[in-house]
């Protein structure tokens, strides 16, 4: 780089800079960073020169730990004094489009947003259109995009070196909007774009975000099957992708890969049947939002388009609402639009329901 960039945090939880107190204090020596505030810490080419969270506590703690002195309650107040590059935003879903709203109104070169997007498909794409008018760069954190590992095998699956895709199953917690989009994006980039979707079954919702068993078709006809799952049992997300030469696992929420080969049935010899055990390989998970921050820098040397974009956070958070739609319409199948052709906001899905 020419110059060093200057990052700004929006959010001082978790996922901002919170999971990485015990790789801070080891100096960076504890693995990879799993917040934005370390990915940008690691990073030679960036600076982390400011931050904005309405808990004054929280914002004080940030700053004495981070060595950040450039502390702000409002993030217009930040967005309008401090001169940015990039800003990472790391605030609860419903709070994430008017933060990208106002970096866009102000020019910002580049925005790294958590997923989802936003909770409406309408939303988001205004925010798409608001970006590409100011353009600013937009990714959207879903990290498993930046899994050096599974982009190896996205790319191996994609060119028929593992067969031919028959299925998918997905598994997923929390809602189909938080983390069910987050599955609906990993079968996008693994299996293919969808084209229809039908609720199957509803479990209830958590935090008005509904949990839904749903089949999608992609635009080849490979079924994939989206199942939600008790968050209160366990954190899961996997994917199970069937070819006809074998299964690959996506196993540890991205963490392994399990992939299984065909071989002969050694006991009825007219069939075959699936190895017991399966090659297994680590994925390189620890360096997700460290390889997310290196690849919007290059993104914004270069003019490239990120990893997972803000028109890939739309993608699945349409489908997301279509799954929605059907469950509120008694399973109706409901194709999935254009990027250009949205479908009816969940908001006039509600309405229409009334």
């Amino acid at each position: 780089m020419d110059r060093r960039i200057r990052a700004g945090l929006i959010g001082c939880g978790v996922i901002g800079c919170g999971n990485d107190v015990e790789w801070l204090s080891s100096d960076g020596k504890a693995g990879a960073p799993l917040t934005h505030a370390g990915a940008y810490r690691r990073n030679a080419d960036t600076d982390l020169v400011a931050a904005a969270d309405i808990d004054q506590a929280r914002l004080q703690q940030f700053g004495r730990e981070w060595g950040v002195t450039a502390l702000y309650t409002d993030y217009q107040d930040m967005l309008a004094k401090e001169s940015l590059d990039v800003v990472s935003v790391c605030l609860p879903s419903e709070l994430h489009g008017a933060v990208v709203r106002a970096a866009s109104q102000r020019n910002l070169p580049a925005v790294l947003c958590e997923k989802p997007l936003a909770t409406d498909p309408d939303e988001a794409l205004g925010l798409l259109r608001d970006c590409e008018r100011s353009k600013t760069i937009l990714a959207v954190n879903y990290f498993r995009r930046w899994n050096a590992t599974l982009e190896q095998w996205a790319a191996r699956l994609a060119s028929g070196e593992l067969g031919q895709i028959r299925r998918a199953n997905a598994y997923y917690t929390k809602g189909v909007v938080q983390n069910g989009t987050h599955a609906i994006d990993l079968l996008h980039w693994l299996v293919g774009r969808m084209a229809s979707v039908q609720a199957l079954h509803t479990s209830g919702e958590r935090d008005g975000d509904m949990a839904v068993d749903a089949l999608c078709l992609t635009e080849k006809g490979i079924p994939c099957y989206l199942q939600a799952c008790r968050q209160e049992d366990s954190n899961v997300l996997e994917i199970d992708v069937l070819t006809d030469r074998g299964r690959v696992r996506v196993a540890e929420n991205g963490r392994r890969i399990e992939h299984y080969t065909v071989k002969p049935d050694p006991y009825y010899r007219q069939y075959t049947i699936l190895n017991a055990e399966p090659d297994v390989t680590e994925t390189a998970w620890q360096d997700s939002l460290g390889r997310a921050v290196e690849d919007v820098l290059h993104c914004l040397a270069t003019g490239a388009k990120p990893k997972c974009s803000g028109w890939d956070a739309y993608e699945a958070l349409q489908v997301a609402a279509a799954v929605v739609a059907s469950a509120w319409q008694d399973g109706r199948r409901v194709a999935i639009s254009n990027a250009d052709r949205p479908e009816p906001s969940m908001a006039a899905v509600r309405e229409g329901r009334r």
